[in-house]
């Protein structure tokens, strides 16, 4: 039994511990030979929408279907969470990825690709952030960022659970408050 709490949970270790079969399993992405997950009192395989509504996934390695655009996958979150398709829009363009919105997954660089499902990942006020390697391939700025929308949704009321092999907590600025 693993239970993610309010606030910041950091899985730390080297590559092939399990961490990012961990986050998998919590995500939804691959399904547990036996036992459950529960999303918010909601059976992630028996209730999915309703589980999967709250969840901001950030894999390590985007996983997108290749031929959707940017675009049309940040339209299919927002109404998966019930958003405005402006807060779409406003995603890619904080993320810098309204310029190539139009573009297919298969086109983009590995940036890119991290920068387009954390587009996705930041519409709405997601409660429950699984984010496999956030700071991976993207610039300081960027980084800066990503750190901030992390320290918001904590501060709002959100578990976010960070996965790293490399990550010190000295890094996560929520951490010396």
């Amino acid at each position: 039994t693993l239970a993610f709490e309010t606030g910041l949970t950091l899985l730390l270790g080297p590559n092939g511990s399990g961490k990012t079969t961990l986050l998998k399993l919590a995500a939804g992405v691959e399904k547990p030979d036996k036992g459950k997950i529960w999303i918010d009192k909601h059976d992630l395989w028996k209730q999915e929408v309703a589980a999967r509504r709250d969840i901001a996934y950030l894999p390590e390695h985007p996983d997108l279907t290749p031929y959707a655009s940017i675009r049309e996958i940040t339209r299919f979150v927002c109404r998966l969470r019930g958003e405005p398709l402006a807060r779409g829009e406003e995603a890619l363009t904080i993320l810098e990825m309204d310029r190539v919105a139009g573009r297919s997954v298969r086109e983009l660089s590995q940036g890119q690709r991290r920068r387009a499902v954390l587009a996705a990942a930041m519409i709405g006020r997601p409660g429950h952030l699984l984010l496999d390697e956030p700071l991976e391939a993207m610039d300081r700025r960027m980084r800066d960022y990503i750190m901030v929308w992390i320290e918001g949704r904590i501060r709002d009321g959100a578990a976010a659970v960070i996965v790293s092999h490399d990550l010190a907590p000295s890094d996560i600025p929520y951490l010396h408050h």
